[in-house]
């Protein structure tokens, strides 16, 4: 069954448990991706898994490393990032509890992203000096890019064989073109970009783009991105494309521009729906949670 998701990422796992919190997402048919963390206990999170499956929720594992790994897959990480997905699956089937779907979340480390965030609020003359004045994240060298690329690739094909949906978040480069993107997903130590992930899933959060452009991209520009960017990302994925629409609160960064209402929501489908594009995911449930009448949040994913 095609569903829509919710990405869950800073919601504690009691909140997700909440009977209303779940009979939320069983009520808009909508997949959980849930938030993992090297450090959290194996067997809340279990717990969570299983009484969300009870309830008629599926949910998709999405991991997470520490920050000072990066927290998120790319060659930069990939043989440690592939060493915790296979531990974590491990001692949740060891508890009776193997998840069948997992997003990997595709990004530079977190250290990168919080500069590039750190610079698109300042001015550009600004963010020029301090980018002299900082030393750059190290950008691992070409064997190593290639053994963080070779793990992933043999991660997602021993979860594949295993019976795992794997999808990923994916950093929306198909923006630049093709040529470009190619490029810069090199650069950043991005991998395996054509994989076949299921789905594939574009972050492009209109918010994000208006907020952090600090005026320089207006509401209809953004609007007008998100449109070009889910049209390469159909082309380049075809029906395993997805776009993830946001942002509802705040993420890992901490200060991520948010939605105003739920009417800006509204417009990001409409575009995206309007494209032929059907799978959508929003960031993310903690927000949703917080916000007045969470229900004006999720029916705008309904068909």
């Amino acid at each position: 069954m095609l569903r829509n998701a919710l990405w869950s990422e800073l919601l504690s796992l009691d909140a997700v448990r909440e009977p209303a919190t779940l009979s939320l997402l069983s009520r808009y048919a909508l997949e959980l991706r849930l938030a993992c963390f090297a450090d959290a206990p194996v067997d809340e999170l279990a717990r969570t898994i299983a009484e969300a499956q009870s309830r008629g929720v599926p949910v998709a594992l999405w991991p997470m490393l520490d920050n000072r790994e990066g927290r998120w897959a790319s060659a930069h990480n990939g043989e440690a990032f592939a060493r915790y997905v296979r531990r974590l699956f491990a001692e949740l089937a060891a508890r009776g509890c193997a998840p069948r779907a997992v997003m990997i979340d595709i990004e530079p480390p977190i250290d990168v992203m919080q500069r590039w965030a750190d610079r698109a609020r300042t001015r550009f003359q600004r963010a020029r000096a301090r980018a002299r004045a900082r030393e750059p994240h190290a950008v691992p060298a070409i064997d190593q890019r290639a053994d963080g690329d070779r793990a992933l690739a043999a991660l997602f094909d021993e979860l594949t064989r295993d019976g795992v949906r794997v999808g990923a978040a994916l950093v929306p480069t198909d923006l630049l073109g093709a040529p470009v993107a190619r490029g810069v997903e090199w650069l950043l130590g991005l991998p395996n970009g054509d994989s076949l992930y299921e789905p594939a899933s574009s972050m492009l959060y209109s918010s994000m783009l208006e907020g952090y452009s600090r005026g320089w991209i207006s509401r209809p520009r953004a609007l007008a991105l998100l449109r070009r960017g889910a049209a390469r990302a159909l082309a380049r994925y075809g029906p395993r494309a997805e776009v993830s629409l946001g942002v509802v609160a705040t993420g890992a960064l901490g200060d991520e521009p948010v939605y105003r209402s739920p009417d800006e929501l509204r417009e990001d489908v409409a575009a995206v729906r309007s494209l032929g594009i059907e799978r959508l995911a929003l960031f993310d449930l903690r927000g949703v949670l917080e916000r007045p009448a969470p229900e004006r949040w999720l029916e705008p994913l309904t068909r």
